[in-house]
């Protein structure tokens, strides 16, 4: 008996479809990857969009009072909204609201200015010693730094908090004073926002 030839098989070797599998793996592990860092960097973005309406409100509130801040066109000493570098911010206390109604006008802009300090604690990544070490509202010549003792109408506020983007090497962590980023390490590090304006 004769037996009949084969046709030529076809088909994959095991090689071929080995290395298909490990290209498309790591494939979808960049892309996994990109994803990742994507939304880190749309979670920076809303931080700093926070911290930007947030900074607004804020001098819009001062704005509103005016008369708490500025007398005869200079700053007043014992302006209301001023919060120094290194002092804490009041706070609303348990049970607080935010209404302002009935209130004189110094209780009336630390009520709103305690509000405000609420705001910030639930809309960025921040915690007291931020709050209190690298927040703050100040006179300013030059709406880059703290001027005490001037009179100039002209304010700056200063918001910080907890960023992945101040990462060690990252391009918005510089050597000089205007830089975003207040300090940087690997895992991250204090971003901040600044606002100058006058009242």
């Amino acid at each position: 008996m004769r037996m009949r030839p084969m046709p030529s098989e076809r088909g994959f070797y095991l090689i071929e479809v080995m290395v298909a599998v490990m290209l498309t793996s790591v494939g979808l592990l960049g892309m996994l990857a990109l994803q990742a860092r994507s939304i880190s960097y749309a979670h920076d973005s809303q931080q700093r969009q926070n911290a930007i309406l947030l900074a607004a409100d804020l001098a819009r509130s001062m704005q509103a009072n005016r008369e708490g801040l500025v007398r005869e066109g200079k700053l007043r000493d014992d302006a209301a909204f001023l919060v120094a570098k290194g002092s804490a911010f009041p706070s609303l206390g348990s049970g607080a609201s935010c209404v302002t109604s009935g209130l004189g006008a110094s209780d009336r802009i630390r009520r709103e200015l305690a509000c405000w300090t609420a705001q910030v604690q639930r809309r960025l990544v921040t915690d007291d010693e931020l709050l209190k070490d690298s927040t703050f509202i100040c006179a300013t010549r030059d709406g880059k730094s703290c001027a005490s003792g001037s009179k100039q109408p002209l304010l700056l506020i200063q918001l910080a908090w907890h960023s992945r983007n101040c990462r060690n090497g990252s391009p918005t962590v510089a050597e000089d004073a205007d830089s975003a980023c207040l300090s940087a390490d690997a895992d991250g590090g204090v971003e901040r926002y600044r606002l100058s304006f006058q009242p």
